[in-house]
């Protein structure tokens, strides 16, 4: 919802999108498309709440380094690897640290395993409800 002053109002999920030490806020696909969706609104509405919401939901999981609050590559979770969101953050404030942790997210692909044949599951022993995640 968008409040009187043009922002986005926190009286719904707002502070829980926001990491914080200790808090319940997790980078996944939810909390990404829900940001990126909003950049890509604001693209024809030009509302700049829409990117201070994204930009303080999404800057606030990503360090100076560009590494990302409860990421965990090693999961291999691509649901959670939402780089368009990091990258059109980096496209609009030109932070660096966008594009180093789209460049992380980006990395998780190399060394993403795959399986021969789709199915549920993935050589990583992660086992996966979607057998549309796998790559043949």
């Amino acid at each position: 919802m968008v409040g009187a002053n043009g922002g986005l109002g926190n009286h719904r999920r707002g502070d829980n999108l926001v990491w914080k030490q200790g808090g319940r806020a997790k980078w996944d696909y939810s909390a990404g498309l829900f940001t990126l969706s909003l950049l890509k609104l604001d693209e024809p509405v030009h509302n700049p709440g829409y990117v201070k919401f994204a930009e303080n939901t999404i800057g606030s999981f990503i360090t100076p380094e560009g590494n990302i609050q409860s990421y965990k590559v090693a999961e291999y979770q691509l649901d959670a690897s939402i780089p368009a969101n990091v990258l059109a953050l980096w496209q609009i404030t030109h932070d660096e640290r966008y594009q180093k942790a789209a460049a992380l997210l980006r990395r998780q692909l190399d060394t993403q395993p795959a399986r021969p044949t789709a199915g549920s599951g993935t050589n990583s022993g992660i086992r996966t409800r979607c057998g549309w995640t796998v790559f043949t």
